[in-house]
């Protein structure tokens, strides 16, 4: 029996420059995959706070972490994600 891998795509093949961008992103959707795996994530756009540059063990890279809340104007703190969960940032 084999099993499908799905690859994940790093935040660093968006562009070349995104570590130096990201704590400058103040919202952000989730990827459908990371929906896939949480059904409970908001459909719409959230906000997001960079919170640090964090080694993502499972995938041997540093990346950013950010804070993510509920919606643009909620204050309803849904927890810390990985930037690869996220995806069409915005400045």
């Amino acid at each position: 029996m084999t099993l499908a891998v799905t690859r994940i795509p790093s935040h660093q093949d968006r562009d070349a420059d995104f570590n130096s961008k990201a704590p400058h992103y103040k919202t952000a959707d989730f990827t459908t995959l990371a929906r896939s795996y949480w059904p409970h994530l908001p459909a719409e756009c959230v906000r997001v706070v960079f919170d640090s540059l964090k080694r993502n063990i499972k995938y041997q890279e540093d990346e950013p972490l950010f804070r993510v809340y509920r919606t643009v104007d909620d204050d309803s703190f849904i927890g810390h994600y990985f930037a690869r969960a996220l995806k069409d940032f915005t400045l």
